[in-house]
């Protein structure tokens, strides 16, 4: 029984590890790397505490054992501390941890059922763990964080119970090989793996949503312009669609003498997007979302805007750089009743494409189902 509970707590340390592992990859949070840390020394710790099954009295695994485990329980500390962005004292914390090193050694000796060398031997991990559950106590704000912080608190106070539940049960064993086989052993070890799930499931929870809305984060924007994605402005339309509608969305692009970027050069595409993105960004309002639609095109979804408005809006931003190498077109489509974000993107790309033809109009605004297209014309457009 005791060496399946022990299997359990490691099993329940690995489940740990690969999800912080997974946060560190992808984030490199401080918080991840520090509790990733933590989770292996308690994996390390638990190989020592069974090999004590064939090492027996041996002092090197004994001494290794509470190093590893009280080590684990000082980065879980300054991991939670770091997801918090407390402060977290390691100058203070590293000499207390070195001083419990060498009373551990002054201990390892005793005889094994004292009362004193159990308090003795204990009372550093429960202090070690509390730190970390004080620290979620007073920066946690959510239910969740305050979820965490009663795991954490549970996990550490089980040190503090294990002097009492050695008298109740009769004692750890005459040896550390016995300790498995002993009552204590299989009771300390269950709650272990009681409060260790407690603490891994509350745990998962904070860092699996952090690390979600990490990806969320990365995937929403653009990283060569810095504006939303494609996917994430659809999310937003969606979410908008459900409540007022009435949405305009427009397509500008740079169009090169011929009418047609794509005849243009990678270098020259380029440098026409950084120009397009640097008059847009500083114009964007609360309810305006700008977002990559293309190599060089730029979307923007207004929100609460009437069509006019929108168009008048583009006008600008067109006749900004007319002098330019390139000049900019825009095409706009305002959105019809049940329509999805593809419709009314293939409406406006429809308008731009006749906004940007040779002799077309700079922008075009498309505000009805089918359409029709407009005489040519310098600064005209389809109202």
């Amino acid at each position: 029984m005791g060496a399946y509970l022990l299997f359990l707590n490691s099993a329940i340390a690995f489940m740990v590890f690969g999800v912080l592992v997974a946060s560190w990859w992808h984030s490199r949070r401080a918080e991840s790397l520090l509790l990733i840390i933590a989770s292996a020394l308690a994996v390390i710790s638990g190989g020592f505490e069974a090999s004590l099954a064939w090492l027996d009295n041996a002092h090197l695994p004994r001494f290794l054992l509470f190093a590893t485990h009280l080590g684990g329980l000082m980065f879980l500390s300054a991991g939670v501390a770091a997801y918090f962005a407390a402060r977290f004292n390691w100058r203070l914390v590293t000499v207390l941890y070195i001083s419990m090193l060498m009373v551990n050694l002054t201990i390892i000796d005793m005889d094994r059922d004292s009362l004193l060398r159990q308090t003795i031997y204990q009372a550093p991990y429960l202090a070690m763990g509390l730190t970390g559950a004080v620290i979620a106590w007073l920066h946690g704000r959510t239910t969740v964080d305050r979820l965490f912080a009663l795991a954490l608190s549970l996990f550490a106070l089980q040190y503090g119970i294990r002097p009492g539940i050695a008298i109740f049960t009769g004692g750890v064993g005459a040896s550390p090989s016995q300790f498995l086989a002993t009552h204590y052993g299989a009771l300390i070890l269950f709650i272990q793996a009681v409060t260790g799930l407690m603490l891994a499931c509350t745990m998962i929870w904070l860092i699996g949503a952090r690390l979600l809305g990490d990806v969320r984060q990365r995937y929403a924007h653009d990283p060569k312009t810095g504006l939303m994605t494609r996917s994430a402005v659809s999310d937003r339309f969606a979410s908008a669609a459900r409540g007022s509608g009435g949405q305009v969305l427009a397509l500008i692009e740079p169009v090169s003498a011929s009418g047609f970027p794509d005849l243009e050069s990678e270098r020259r595409q380029h440098a026409a997007l950084d120009r397009l993105v640097g008059l847009v960004t500083p114009r964007l309002g609360e309810t305006m979302h700008a977002f990559r639609a293309g190599d060089t095109r730029i979307g923007i979804l207004f929100e609460e805007r009437s069509s006019e408005n929108a168009r008048q809006w583009c006008e600008r931003i067109t006749g900004e750089d007319s002098q330019g190498p390139a000049r900019f077109a825009a095409g706009l489509a305002a959105q019809q009743p049940g329509e999805s974000f593809d419709t009314l993107s293939e409406r406006a790309a429809e308008a731009l494409y006749h906004a940007r033809s040779p002799g077309g109009p700079g922008v075009c605004l498309r505000d009805m189902v089918r359409y029709v297209p407009p005489r040519p014309s310098p600064a005209g457009a389809l109202a």
